[in-house]
């Protein structure tokens, strides 16, 4: 029970916590209290009042009305401290000076709660995170200012002693190193979920919501606040709903075998009863952390379609359902997001998203990002998209790649895209932390620093890289098609890209599931000999068959048996196979009973190495060029490679103006300084020295207009 029966203080509190840090400050009830703009206004108050659940809002609800001297009005719920008393907080944007009243209501009484006044003053904060109005591709805060998403998921910690000190660690880590993002799942075993199965200790079952964990996220969004740091905060996760993918069902106190009123996983879309615990969920979020500045975004789920029986009509009305509710909740108006596993094209249709993402696990990275990014703008050019999460391979935080490979591969080609901000890496704890990769995090924020997003609204630009016979090397393409259904059989590699790839499935099937996908068959052709190969990267247990037909002949036929569990093949798995020059056609044929699945094809000396993006607006062009093979799946054979021979670079789209050049090191931030380069009718022009790795270049207008090429709308 929560019954309190307390007479009005008549005194109060008021805490400030302003961007520069804790502000404490105690007044008499008469006293008006003075705070900046964009602080915060806080004040405890006791509710005379017999109830019988804090946290249910048909039990209790307590609001404050707001109004300023300039007329506007808010609403704001108020939250119970799980102690003795209800505390009501508000950010306001504007100076003037402001007067509340706090309305407490049960089913069967109302009572003025108590009332107020705060003056606000003039201050420089940014205010909160939009989306701009007027280039809706990128974040904007409320000052005008842009906002470029740049940081790692740091979905929950662990460790001896304080779990905040841990948090004020890895926020410290992330401060050092220009990281202005993390996104932090609300989890129970990370001591930051609020409800969860009764364990006599933190989480008390449905009833009451875990006080001892709200206080600890209290400390994680101030800390997070005084680093500059903003949180994307996931309110759900899918293994609370599972019971395949990482499933904690059984522990959930919604599950009606723990006392709860869900039969089955999949019931909470539909369930009233759900919904109606939800939506006082989200009130509580929203008067206790809807405060915050530095609250990003409300992240609805991590990856709703691995839920049970994912049903996308039910998933898509209970979204766009509680986005309505959030929005007519939030006075601040916080963004609102939510993600999926892969199945990205359906959760990217549900109204009421301020932005959207994808997550992928794949070994291709930068091809997936350039890819994804591109569809992204001309899907939804209305709405700024990222990669929420990225990385290698879902199944662990790839040990090997001690120097950030991966890391570093997305992170760049992610600032070279379309995209909105950076692809955000998963494996902080056991990789990035261990290995202190955090300096890719900083050479890039210092390579981007000074960038108005908004205001220079850079485009994808063309750039040329003059073929060179000494950096040939190989083409290497993924699947973009995990388990899914395809038609899609003939795919032509041309001009070092494959038509039709994103109709491309990983998964080679045997006769138990033909009908998802035929076999695929590749047609190419080369001007010298050459090698063709593919990696597989895992079997069925049920047992399959790979055979490779060339031009019509059966080259290679390989059994693989029936195991207990789907298995990798290791270097088994390794297929490669000389190709004449000459035009040919290559069938990858599965005559056994189950699928085996390719994680990348390639084919040797095919293209050229360097493979340069680039970025720009009127004033400023960012080119990163990097050497194809430098990526973690062919990591082992790189050091066979000579480095890129001297390439001349040619942006056609730049025919005029003159401009100052920095050459960047993406792995030591050394810059060097150019001479100055002139654009003619070919376009601009200038050598690429010889590199390994990576090289970034920026470009500053010096003189002259740039005409047609930026003045154009941005591409859809």
């Amino acid at each position: 029970m929560f019954a309190r029966f307390h007479r009005l203080w008549g005194y109060f509190f008021v805490f400030i916590f302003a961007e520069a840090g804790l502000v404490l400050s105690a007044g008499a009830m008469e006293e008006i209290p003075s705070i900046p703009a964009y602080g915060l206004f806080q004040t405890a108050f006791a509710v005379d009042l017999n109830f019988s659940n804090a946290y249910d809002s048909s039990a209790i609800q307590v609001d404050a009305e707001i109004h300023s001297n300039d007329g506007d009005t808010f609403i704001v719920p108020c939250f119970y401290d799980g102690k003795q008393d209800w505390i009501l907080r508000f950010t306001p944007s504007k100076p003037g000076t402001y007067t509340y009243r706090v309305t407490a209501k049960t089913p069967s009484t109302a009572i003025e709660a108590a009332t107020g006044s705060f003056h606000v003053v003039e201050n420089s904060a940014r205010g909160f995170v939009r989306v701009s109005k007027e280039v809706p591709r990128f974040f904007v805060f409320e000052n005008g200012e842009s906002y470029f998403p740049l940081g790692e998921n740091l979905g929950w910690v662990s460790g001896n002693g304080s779990r905040l000190a841990v948090w004020i660690s890895y926020l410290d880590e992330c401060q050092e190193a220009g990281i202005n993002w993390i996104r932090i799942w609300m989890c129970p075993w990370g001591m930051t979920e609020l409800v969860w199965k009764d364990d006599g200790k933190n989480y008390h079952g449905l009833e009451q919501y875990s006080s001892t964990n709200a206080e600890m996220i209290d400390g994680i969004f101030q800390a997070a606040e005084e680093r500059g740091i903003y949180i994307q905060w996931v309110i759900n996760h899918h293994g609370q709903y599972s019971i395949n993918t990482n499933p904690v069902w059984n522990d959930n106190p919604y599950n009606a075998k723990n006392g709860g009123f869900l039969e089955a996983p999949e019931d909470f879309f539909t369930s009233e009863e759900a919904k109606r615990h939800y939506r006082d969920r989200l009130r509580y979020l929203v008067a206790r952390w809807g405060y915050s500045a530095h609250l990003l975004a409300w992240e609805f789920w991590n990856e709703v379609d691995l839920t049970a029986n994912f049903n996308f009509p039910n998933v898509r009305a209970w979204h766009e359902e509680m986005a309505a509710y959030l929005d007519s909740l939030d006075p601040y108006k916080h963004l609102r997001t939510t993600s999926a596993s892969s199945r990205e094209s359906l959760t990217h249709q549900i109204g009421g998203l301020d932005y959207l993402q994808t997550h992928a696990y794949v070994n291709a990275i930068i091809d997936r990002v350039m890819a994804s990014s591109a569809q992204a703008e001309v899907n939804y050019p209305e709405k700024p998209h990222f990669f929420g999460e990225m990385s290698y391979n879902y199944r662990g935080p790839n040990r090997d790649d001690r120097e950030g490979v991966i890391l570093h591969n997305q992170l760049w080609a992610s600032a070279h895209s379309p995209d909105s901000g950076t692809a955000m890496t998963w494996w902080w704890d056991n990789w990035v932390r261990p290995y202190n990769l955090y300096g890719h995090f900083k050479r890039l924020a210092d390579y981007l620093e000074g960038i108005d997003w908004v205001k220079e609204k850079p485009v994808i630009m063309t750039a040329l890289i003059e073929p060179a016979p000494a950096n040939l090397g190989p083409f290497q393409f993924s699947p973009r098609i995990d388990w899914g259904e395809t038609l899609r059989q003939e795919f032509t590699i041309k001009d070092g890209a494959v038509e039709y790839l994103d109709e491309c499935t990983a998964f080679i099937h045997g006769r138990y599931h033909r009908d998802m996908a035929p076999n695929p068959m590749f047609l190419l052709e080369t001007e010298t000999a050459t090698q063709f190969g593919f990696q597989i990267e895992t079997l069925a247990r049920a047992g399959s068959n790979c055979t490779v037909i060339l031009d019509g002949t059966t080259i290679f036929s390989k059994n693989f048996p029936t195991t207990s569990s789907d298995t990798s093949p290791g270097g088994e798995g390794r297929i490669e196979f000389p190709l004449p020059p000459g035009a040919h056609r290559i069938e990858i044929r599965n005559n056994g009973l189950d699928w085996f699945k390719v994680q990348r094809y390639w084919i040797d000396d095919f293209v050229q190495r360097p493979k340069a993006y680039a970025r720009g607006s009127e004033n400023r062009i960012l080119i990163w060029i990097h050497d194809d093979p430098h990526q973690f799946s062919q990591i082992e054979r790189y050091t066979q490679y000579d480095p890129i021979q001297p390439v001349t670079l040619t942006l056609p789209e730049i025919q005029d103006g003159r401009y100052e050049v920095e050459q960047y090191d993406p792995y030591t931030g050394e810059i060097t300084t150019k001479d100055p380069i002139s654009a003619s009718a070919v376009g601009l022009q200038f050598e690429i020295p010889s590199f390994l790795r990576d090289t970034a270049f920026r470009l500053y207008k010096s003189k002259s207009a740039v005409p047609g090429a930026f003045q154009r709308e941005r591409r859809r």
